[in-house]
């Protein structure tokens, strides 16, 4: 099976600013490690400006990188406080100790005064910056679920044309989800797979129902139109990255692995796994359940079916997987069954 998963991740695109601040402040998570690093570099300061002669050494505005790091870890608070305890380091301390070249008093007010300020109005900015990036981000991740109720609604009301609807799109989007973990895929990632199967069949809305319904068997022009819809599909879930999986399964996920299937003729590993796994978990619940054309049979005897069709229809390693999470599942199995159209 190959690895062209195509997953990418939906509703996570957070605004460059916060992924910066998010970044950093990865790093610093631990307080004692992060109080280290301050008194580190006002330790190295320190030492700088001695070694260098002194107060007038321009290595003094080195003094500020402490000031600044506990001004981004710990607020304004941080950055006036460490501000205040840089000042006295290199002002009065160097005077108590002995040293030579050490400035006056007025000279460490004014250094205090400059650190200590600086901090703060440092500390208030990153705060202010991290917490409007957080407000972008959360505005991003409404819009993108308003976005994605939106297109539930009409993948609903495309199924409900020929199957129980809402009921038939849980299902998908829980077998899918399931099966797509029971490979190996994150967390994150198969949530993705479940709910681009929730969408897969969207660009039904414009087959003619009756060509959707009919008992018998299609004519080779209506089934010009029932191969057209995957191709809707897609279309009808274009624009947003966050929607790129959900794309990719609409196109695809009547590809067969030996290449027999439509639009494409993808085969094998060509056929993104996500679109590989919501082609067996669709028809299993076909199977499983009460079409207009045919009567539903049981699940042991639709993976025996899919067994039957490992490899010219399905991706036979993942026809393996899906038998066994459904045999060994039970919580899977009471969840189809509970949303199991009679």
């Amino acid at each position: 099976m190959g690895a062209n998963t195509g997953v990418r991740s939906p509703g996570q695109r957070v605004p460059t600013v916060s992924r910066a601040l998010e970044s950093i402040r990865g790093e610093l998570d631990d307080p004692a490690m992060t109080v280290l690093a301050i008194a580190s570099l006002t330790l190295l300061t320190f030492t700088a400006v001695r070694i260098s002669g002194g107060a007038p050494s321009a290595l003094m505005e080195i003094g500020y990188a402490p000031v600044a790091l506990a001004a981004y870890a710990f607020g304004s608070r941080g950055g006036l406080v460490t501000g205040i305890l840089v000042g006295a380091v290199l002002g009065p301390l160097p005077a108590l100790l002995g040293f030579d070249r050490v400035e006056g008093p007025a000279d460490w007010i004014i250094r205090v005064t400059a650190f200590a300020g600086i901090g703060t109005v440092i500390g208030g900015m990153l705060g202010r910056t991290a917490v409007d990036a957080s407000d972008v981000h959360d505005r991003l991740l409404e819009i993108q679920d308003r976005e994605r109720q939106s297109m539930l609604a009409l993948a609903t009301a495309a199924e409900s044309r020929d199957t129980d609807a809402g009921e038939h799109v849980r299902r998908l989007e829980i077998a899918a989800r399931k099966l797509a973990a029971h490979t190996g895929m994150s967390e994150r990632h198969a949530a993705e797979v479940g709910i681009a199967a929730a969408f897969h069949d969207i660009g039904k809305l414009r087959v003619p129902e009756r060509i959707l319904l009919k008992p018998d068997a299609l004519d080779p022009d209506e089934w010009t139109v029932i191969r057209l819809h995957p191709i809707w599909s897609e279309q009808a879930l274009a624009g947003g990255e966050h929607l790129a999986v959900a794309r990719e399964v609409a196109r695809w996920h009547h590809e067969n692995w030996d290449g027999s299937g439509y639009p494409d003729g993808l085969y094998g590993d060509r056929i993104p796994l996500s679109a590989r796994i919501v082609r067996i978990v669709d028809a299993f619940d076909a199977m499983t359940n009460r079409r207009p054309y045919q009567q539903p049979v049981s699940f042991e005897a639709a993976l025996e079916e899919l067994q039957a069709n490992a490899g010219n229809h399905f991706d036979p390693e993942l026809v393996r997987h899906f038998v066994d999470m459904v045999r060994t599942d039970g919580e899977l199995r009471s969840e189809l069954t509970d949303l199991r159209s009679a």
